[in-house]
């Protein structure tokens, strides 16, 4: 009997130690690829640093600098209206921002050159036509990497509901 006892013990220690490496290669492997999928730090602040500029463009009223921080092919999509770079910018010159902040800023790397950021806002603001804008809304936009300078490309924003 000690024999074949021997024999299933290491074929069971065998066994086990084979489930063993795939499990460690394979976190392995994960780790590597959240790490490649995730954006660099500074990245992370010249995004954020950019988006937080157009708010402040926005609310002081300095189109200019709006106009060069956003891409020629930018959109920006509000629910029901979808706007281009020349409507963005002439609705900033009509509307009113009193005041805003930014909460719970992430980033999201899409690919080498695609990332997009997204967090809660809340607003005093007013459009052209004296409406007030929804005070609470989230927030994203998406980033492409066009030589060695990021450029909004895509904005969209979803109103978000009291006690959510």
């Amino acid at each position: 009997m000690r024999p074949s006892f021997n024999i299933i013990a290491t074929l069971l220690l065998s066994f086990i130690l084979m489930q063993c490496k795939p499990k460690a290669a394979v976190n392995q492997q994960t780790s590597a690829n959240n790490a490649a999928s995730e954006l660099s730090a500074s990245n992370i602040t010249s995004i954020t640093n950019i988006e937080i500029s157009g708010w402040e463009f926005a609310k002081t009223k300095q189109v200019d600098k709006l106009k060069d921080l956003l891409a020629d092919d930018y959109q920006a999509f509000f629910g029901k209206v979808l706007m281009d770079k020349k409507d963005v910018l002439l609705s900033f010159q009509r509307s009113n921002i009193n005041a805003y902040r930014l909460s719970n800023i992430r980033t999201k790397k899409v690919s080498e050159d695609v990332a997009i950021i997204y967090y809660e806002v809340l607003q005093d603001a007013t459009d052209p036509e004296g409406q007030k804008w929804v005070p609470q809304v989230a927030a994203s936009t998406t980033y492409v990497k066009r030589g060695n300078k990021w450029y909004p490309v895509f904005y969209h924003e979803t109103a978000l509901l009291a006690g959510l």
